[in-house]
Formats: C-alpha cells, structure tokens, sequence
C-alpha cells in the first residue's frame, strides 16, 4: 500500500519510478554523480566564437561542415550547431558517432570529423593549446573540425547553467551528500560551472567507460546516486545504486535509469529523496505494527488465556484481523509530500 501510495505521489510530482527497489538505497547515498551538460545546465548550447587554423575554409564553412556532420544526432551540441546554420549543408557518407568523442564522415573525398579535446589526443593530432585556452577559459565547450588529421577550426559553445541547479546543490550539501560532477567536457570549462554552483570534486575529459569506474570507486566509499541525461551517461546510470534520468535526455539513458525526473528540474531529486524516506519509514512503522499485532493476536487465537476462563470468540478475532489491515492501509495513505 505505502508502494502504492509513494508510486502516485511522484507521478504527481513529475517522478516516474521504474525499479522502486533502488529506492531503499536512499538512506545510504552519501555521494551525488552528476553529468554537467543537459543535467546541471540547460543544454541549450549556442554558438559563440569559431576560430579558423588554416586559410582555405572560412568560419562560416567550418560551421557548415561541423553541422553537416551532426545532422541526425540528438545530442545538445548537433541541435546547437544546426541552428547555427542556414542553408543547404554538404552532403556527409560514412556518417558514424564516437560516444564520447564526437561525429566522423566523409565529405566529397575528404575525411571530417568533429571531435572533443579527449579524442583529439587520444589520435595524436595537434592542435593550438592558446587558441583551445582562450575558449575554455570563457567556460565554453569546446569542439575541434578535424580534415584528415588536421584541426581546421575550434568552434566554441555557452551554455546556461539551470535556474534551481544552485539550490540544489546547496541542498545536497545540508542533507550531507556530496555532490560531483562527471564530465566529458573539458577541464577549463568545467570548474567554471563547477565554481558556480559550488561543486568542490569535477571529473571532466571523461569516456562512458570512465564514468562507470568513477561510479564504482564511490561505491567503495559509500552510496551512489548518478544523474545524468545522455547516451554516455547510461552505463553509469545502470552501475550506480540510484540512477536519475533526466526526462529531456536520450531514451538510453531513461531506460537505463531507476527514476526518470519528467519536469527534467534537478531539483526534483530533492522531492524524491525526501517521498522515498517518508515511504520507508511508513513500511517500518507498518511492519511493526503487524509484527506487534500478531505477537499478541496469535497467542489469543490459540487460547493462551483459556485456563483463566477468557475465550477469544472467532468473530472478535476475524474484526480485529479487518482493523488491523485497516490501520496498515490508513498509515499508508498519511504518507504526504512535506
């Protein structure tokens, strides 16, 4: 009943609970992972420096090109750069996404791709530090178009950070969680999100792959609770002990969760911990309730007072059974959102 109960207050509340076993880890998180981009800020990327390495392509060439290959992807940045955009881009064949790197293709007979700053390094390819700096620095993400193994431009990105993420954290922080940020952003930009919202431990240049080990390393040291919205954030949201999807990311990544936060509001999280603890300790004083009935209702009915001449009549018995079910189902719907 109290499930019952809990499950019709968060879809209220815009909390769909899709494993509600995970939620009985809730008095034992001490640690709140969270992605950064779609999560902590809106994912509402826009355009604001594109700076060119090489003469034979133009800034605005160099964002057609970076549009082009994105096209068909649903991650924040692609809906960014084609919006950035006007007119017919080129044509891209061989179209593949790296999650967690970025988008590759080829371009009439030449070989593109937009890549982040991890896999640039992770192919060798050189690129200028300052020009990368002078970006990230500003707290921009920070995309590299790539012509066979050439950067040829550096698109820079801004993005908002959420209207309740501040509070959230602050939240976070009175309820001792600690919270962290996971990342496939660069460093630079970063900390200045991390700086703002007041978040001490970042993780940034990270793979899927890294996220799911930073998960496991926490778990060493205490309970989990991973947030995030993409398609690299699914195994992480699968590992830890409470995954939160946020409702406007990837279909990956709410299937992969235990709770999908609909209003996608971090702060939403704070309703969940908050209806979750409310929920078990309504499932303990239940418990004990009828734990307590039967230790004194069973003895009754087997008549360990009939040497004194007391008979419990099957009838009185069979009302009180009813009354018990009634106070369990009573206690449960006093379950309210505080």
């Amino acid at each position: 009943m109290v499930v019952a109960r809990l499950t019709g207050i968060a879809a209220q509340q815009g909390l769909l609970i899709q494993n509600r076993p995970a939620l009985e880890q809730v008095n034992q998180l001490r640690y709140a992972l969270m992605d950064k981009t779609g999560t902590l800020t809106a994912g509402n990327f826009k355009v604001q420096q594109v700076l060119t390495t090489t003469d034979a392509m133009t800034a605005d060439e160099i964002l057609q090109t970076a549009a082009a290959l994105e096209q068909g992807s649903t991650h924040p940045i692609a809906t960014s750069l084609l919006q950035a955009v006007t007119g017919d881009l080129p044509t891209v064949m061989h179209q593949e996404t790296i999650p967690g790197a970025g988008v590759t293709g080829m371009i009439g007979d030449d070989y593109f791709a937009l890549l982040n700053m991890p896999a640039l390094r992770e192919r060798g390819i050189a690129h200028e530090h300052a020009m990368f700096a002078s970006l990230a620095d500003k707290g921009y993400t920070v995309s590299f178009l790539v012509k066979h193994d050439t950067v040829v431009g550096v698109i820079g990105l801004g993005d908002a950070i959420k209207d309740d993420a501040r509070q959230f954290i602050a939240d976070l922080k009175a309820q001792r969680i600690t919270p962290v940020m996971l990342t496939g952003d660069n460093e630079a930009a970063a900390q200045v999100i991390a700086r703002q919202l007041g978040i001490e431990q970042v993780h940034a240049n990270l793979k899927p792959q890294d996220k799911v080990a930073l998960v496991t390393q926490y778990q060493q040291q205490g309970g989990v609770m991973m947030i995030g919205d993409g398609v690299n954030d699914s195994p992480a949201l699968a590992q830890a002990d409470l995954g939160v999807a946020i409702g406007a990311g990837t279909d990956v990544a709410i299937n992969a969760a235990d709770v999908v936060l609909v209003h996608s509001k971090p702060s939403d999280v704070l309703t969940l911990l908050s209806l979750a603890r409310q929920a078990k300790r309504k499932m303990t004083q239940n418990l004990w309730w009828g734990a307590g009935y039967n230790l004194i209702a069973l003895p009754l009915a087997a008549g360990i007072l009939m040497p004194i001449g007391i008979r419990l009549d099957p009838m009185v018995g069979a009302i009180l059974m009813s009354l018990s079910t009634i106070v369990v189902a009573i206690n449960a719907m006093t379950l309210r959102l505080k």
